[in-house]
């Protein structure tokens, strides 16, 4: 799969382009899991901007989106950082058909902010 979404046409395979990797997101569901599954630098905030808060739990894969539009992605095959599972966190509760939509509305919301980011056609 990582062959796939190589930036460098497969020498290099752990690079992927950032518009593939939206792509993949929004097609696939592949983005980062959590926040803390992504190392970045802070001018990549300066491009995509902070987290929409009011989004709740469902701010980092608007801000993900973004992030794809505003940069290629290097994987490192590696567990550096988990996050803990428990019984009161948002995203149990979650009501799944309202947040497939919100999932919508975010991909459409993106598109247009960056329209000029994207390939003509």
């Amino acid at each position: 799969m990582a062959r796939r979404f190589s930036a460098s046409g497969g020498t290099d395979l752990n690079r992927r382009q950032g518009l593939s990797e939206f792509v993949a997101t929004c097609a696939c569901a592949t983005f980062w899991n959590s926040i803390t599954a992504v190392l970045f630098r802070r001018s990549l905030l300066e491009r995509t901007g902070l987290f929409p808060e009011h989004k709740s739990s469902l701010a980092d894969f608007e801000w993900g989106l973004r992030a794809c539009l505003s940069s290629d992605a290097v994987h490192v095959p590696e567990t550096l950082a988990t996050w803990r599972i428990h019984q009161r966190q948002s995203t149990r509760t979650a009501d799944w058909a309202r947040q497939g939509w919100a999932y919508i509305e975010m991909i459409e919301d993106t598109l247009r902010a960056y329209a000029n980011r994207l390939p003509p056609g």
